[in-house]
């Protein structure tokens, strides 16, 4: 039994081939499949019903991998790290920062989760890089969409559907991405908003507003909203970036300090593997991602300034993630506040909740849209929905 009084759910199955996925999907009428279980709220989330859990962790490899066409093929199950040590060797990566690659996330689970990290400022998020998916329905059938180009135009754009779906729409099991050259030189600047008291959060969010819509093309903008401190990245040729950051410090309204190389790669490191929240139990807490723009992030945080126990850790993206903690008990009242202001989160790490929906909040008209799309894609309802 877990702290709660909760009964771990058994291991998942790992499978090492299709053919195995194949056979597991039709002898049972539920399945819930998983990569590596770096995000834990959804890895041990469960049904009331008796479900089945499978782990891609097994079908992993890289199937095909063109350096000079900028995009690569691997089964679901690759860790995201093995994929960045590959490119690296390129002088290629990854440019949206995926989250949790050090804790072993997979290139499956990264799609099917859909959150990106600090990178996806500049370059955009998941579902810009996604060009093909193989998956495989909940009746078995396996479907190939999208190509192995960067320019296809190969009829309904399934692949960016599966980006976020949770694996409620099909279980994918080769993923084609688009990858990006590395920039020769990066650099970060942190701004310091503290000295604002109780003004600082806003007089951040005016600067975030300026940097983002600035001439500078960032390649990362966050905000330590616990410490009221902006990080901004810049990359490209070193002679180049010299005037941009005389420039950027020029621009920014608070103390403006060029951060070393290597406390820029702790700080970037920690935002991708969302290490902000190691002083929290996450055992009793929950941590969350929610979509917002800026203005949302504005509504979001006064309302949870007004509510015990719901707390703003992080903000990501130039505004466009807003990351935070809240206790257990407080699911309700956070999903009808994110109701109320036309959010939706999703808890990647914390306690399991069984019963529930891996979503908290929601957006007007999703539901039955989604519903929609499960019906087509697996009209058994044999995985279990998220």
């Amino acid at each position: 039994m877990s702290e709660a009084g909760q009964a771990m759910p058994d291991e998942a199955e790992s499978v090492e081939c299709r053919d195995s996925l194949l056979g597991l999907l039709a002898s049972h009428d539920r399945v819930h499949v998983e990569g590596a279980g770096t995000k834990r709220a959804l890895a041990l989330a469960s049904q009331p019903d008796p479900v089945k859990r499978v782990s891609l962790r097994g079908l992993s490899g890289v199937t095909q991998y063109e350096p000079s066409e900028f995009t690569f093929t691997a089964w679901a199950g690759t860790p995201v790290r093995e994929l960045q040590r590959m490119l690296g060797e390129n002088r290629q990566y990854l440019p949206f920062d995926p989250i949790l690659c050090d804790a072993g996330a997979t290139l499956g689970g990264t799609v099917a989760t859909g959150i990106a990290g600090s990178g996806r400022m500049r370059y955009g998020g998941i579902r810009d890089f996604v060009l093909a998916v193989e998956s495989v329905t909940g009746d078995g059938d396996v479907i190939r969409t999208g190509g192995q180009v960067v320019k296809n135009a190969a009829g309904f754009d399934v692949p960016k559907l599966m980006v976020g779906s949770l694996g409620q729409f099909g279980v994918m099991t080769q993923v084609t991405m688009k990858v990006f050259p590395m920039a020769p030189s990066q650099r970060t600047l942190c701004v310091d908003c503290s000295g604002h008291g109780a003004a600082s959060r806003d007089v951040a969010v005016r600067q975030i507003a300026t940097l983002a819509s600035g001439r500078w093309e960032l390649d990362a903008l966050d905000y330590d909203s616990q410490r009221h401190r902006i990080w901004l990245r810049v990359a490209g040729p070193e002679e180049a970036l010299q005037p941009l950051l005389k420039d950027l410090i020029q621009a920014c309204e608070d103390e403006t300090t060029l951060v070393g190389a290597d406390d820029a790669a702790k700080f970037w490191a920690m935002c991708r593997e969302l290490k902000w929240v190691s002083e929290t139990d996450s055992d009793r807490d929950v941590i969350a991602a929610v979509g917002t723009s800026l203005t949302q992030f504005q509504r979001l945080v006064d309302a949870i300034d007004s509510e015990n126990g719901i707390h703003c850790l992080h903000l990501s993206g130039g505004g466009s993630v807003t990351w935070i903690r809240f206790s257990v008990e407080l699911w309700e009242a956070l999903d009808a506040m994110l109701k109320r202001l036309g959010l939706r989160g999703l808890p990647l790490l914390g306690r399991a909740l069984a019963g529930r929906t891996s979503w908290v909040g929601g957006l007007d008209g999703m539901e039955s849209m989604l519903a929609s799309v499960r019906t087509a894609m697996d009209p058994g309802g044999r995985l279990v929905r998220r």
